[in-house]
């Protein structure tokens, strides 16, 4: 077997803003963005896949 190196990118961006008069933030991330699919090695249970291409959205605002 043989252990092919391989690169993950991910991307992400926060754009601060006013919501109702008080500081918010918006905060967005792709994770895996070219859908990369390999299997890693783990402690349990042993293979892991990698996860899919995926996107997270978080909204932070003070009241």
């Amino acid at each position: 077997m043989y252990d092919v190196p391989v690169t993950q990118y991910s991307l992400g961006g926060r754009y601060r803003f006013t919501l109702f008069g008080k500081p918010a933030t918006l905060r967005a991330q792709v994770q895996n963005l070219t859908n990369l699919y390999f299997w890693n090695i783990g402690y349990s249970p042993g293979f892991l896949q990698a996860s899919p291409r995926s996107l997270f959205m978080y909204l932070t605002a003070d009241l």
